[in-house]
């Protein structure tokens, strides 16, 4: 219905998909949280930058996400935060470390607490 298809839209995470942070010097990066360098708006082609950089392209690409993530069933409602993952394993395509549905990451966790 039209619940779903608006959940589908939204998608979760905005970042590369409806917005980018732009830090004082003019960098580029998908959000505030992710700090991976995409372009420089007083260097680069902001259109262009948005169509073809591939970060962003694939930040858009709910398919290619790895592990438990892309597997899931929930991806294009969610998708995880691509920056938590990036922070955490160093690639922003890695499963989310604090989705609760991370089974992987819960059981280690948990086993690491005992």
């Amino acid at each position: 219905g039209q619940l779903v298809d608006l959940a589908e839209f939204i998608g979760g995470c905005g970042a590369g998909r409806f917005y980018v942070s732009m830090r004082a010097n003019g960098d580029l990066q998908p959000c505030v949280f992710f700090p991976l360098k995409v372009g420089n708006i007083l260097e680069d082609d902001f259109e262009e930058l948005w169509e073809k950089n591939e970060v962003l392209s694939n930040l858009r690409n709910k398919d290619i996400l790895e592990g438990f993530c892309g597997k899931c069933d929930y991806r294009y409602y969610c998708g995880g935060c691509r920056a938590r993952a990036y922070a955490y394993t160093g690639d922003y395509l890695a499963p989310d470390p604090g989705c609760i549905y991370n089974k992987e990451v819960y059981e280690k966790a948990m086993g690491e607490w005992k």
